[in-house]
């Protein structure tokens, strides 16, 4: 699972756990957090590479905190966005939606 935590958020857990002795795990946490500093920026251009050459607004988005997961060659994967609507999945109007999703 992918969550997404600003510096203030991950500060307090941080806080948490040294109040609770758990420094152990602190040390985990904020070196992987100094991990995720260091590619920050690489990441970063991996992103605007793939919103430069890739997408296209309304049918493929890449947020600007998409997971960026770097492969075994030379590149990286992009999470985006695949628009896909409801007629290609044989959904012809929004009441038929509610149908499906209860």
């Amino acid at each position: 699972m992918w969550v997404y935590l600003d510096r203030a958020i991950i500060s307090q857990v941080m806080e948490v756990l040294g109040a609770a002795g758990k420094t152990q795990i602190a040390a985990i946490i904020e070196e992987r957090i100094q991990q995720d500093t260091q590619d920050a920026k690489v990441d970063a251009r991996y992103r605007e590479a793939a919103r430069a050459v890739y997408q296209v607004d309304g049918e493929l988005e890449f947020d600007p905190t998409a997971v960026v997961s770097k492969g075994e060659d030379a590149g990286a994967y992009v999470m985006g966005w695949q628009w896909v609507a409801d007629e290609e999945i044989g959904i012809e109007s929004d009441r038929e939606l509610e149908t499906v999703d209860n």
